[in-house]
């Protein structure tokens, strides 16, 4: 850090403090200011199956489903709530919140699905 950049580093801390601000600030070279405590990075789930593979399998059993339809859609390798949570946000975004019910057959490992909108 050049002279200029660290005046202006040393101002801003200096303006902070008589503020009585709560900061962080961590310079080019690594140097901390201030005392908040930052929040952790979070970090992106790894799915445990590629992108688009379980919407792949489901999609073709519900895809022309009418209300008044009911679907049975078995689980096979998939989780059930992980498939279920995954069919819900498509029929979500395709037909509106509320438009389907679905139930977890856990005896059957499968997930029955009703459109009712």
């Amino acid at each position: 850090m050049n002279n200029v950049e660290k005046t202006a580093l040393d101002r801003a801390v200096l303006l902070l403090n008589s503020i009585k601000a709560k900061y962080k600030i961590i310079s080019p070279d690594g140097t901390e200011y201030g005392e908040l405590v930052l929040a952790p990075v979070k970090t992106k789930r790894v799915s445990a199956h590629p992108i688009g593979e379980m919407s792949n399998y489901y999609r073709p059993m519900v895809i022309d489903m009418q209300p008044g339809d009911m679907r049975i859609v078995p689980a096979g390798k998939y989780e059930l709530e992980g498939l279920r949570g995954t069919m819900s946000g498509w029929f979500t975004a395709r037909w509106g919140k509320g438009a389907v019910i679905t139930s977890v057959n856990k005896l059957n490992n499968t997930i029955e699905v009703l459109r009712v909108v």
